[in-house]
């Protein structure tokens, strides 16, 4: 006699793991929801910045660090990423010799770069 093999029934926990996954999914989507809306404050945290910059003209003293970055190198700080590509400056302008070529800069260092003035 052939025996046939009957598919079984789906047993409770793998319902409960169906249902668990679902879930996941909408939690998941909840968190993709708050992450936007965290992004959106952060913009427009930096669109304010970006316009008391524009309006500063020559120098901005940030209040964050107490430290200011004018002239060429705040065109370049606000045209080239401002805040998240450069970050916050943590110097004032200084002079610094160079070791390559043994000539002094006017340099200002910030959070992610250096920027050196070669006139």
């Amino acid at each position: 006699m052939v025996e046939t093999l009957k598919k079984p029934k789906r047993p409770v926990d793998s319902i409960a793991f169906a249902h668990f996954r679902r879930g996941r999914r909408v939690l998941s989507q909840a968190a993709s929801l708050a992450l936007c809306a965290l992004c959106l404050l952060l913009d427009f945290s930096t669109a304010r910045h970006e316009r008391a910059w524009a309006q500063a003209g020559g120098s901005y003293t940030f209040p964050e660090t107490g430290k200011t970055v004018s002239g060429r190198f705040l065109q370049y700080w606000t045209s080239h990423g401002g805040l998240p590509q450069q970050g916050y400056p943590v110097s004032e302008e200084m002079q610094e010799t160079s070791d390559i070529n043994g000539k002094s800069y006017v340099v200002q260092y910030f959070e992610r770069a250096v920027f050196e003035l070669h006139p």
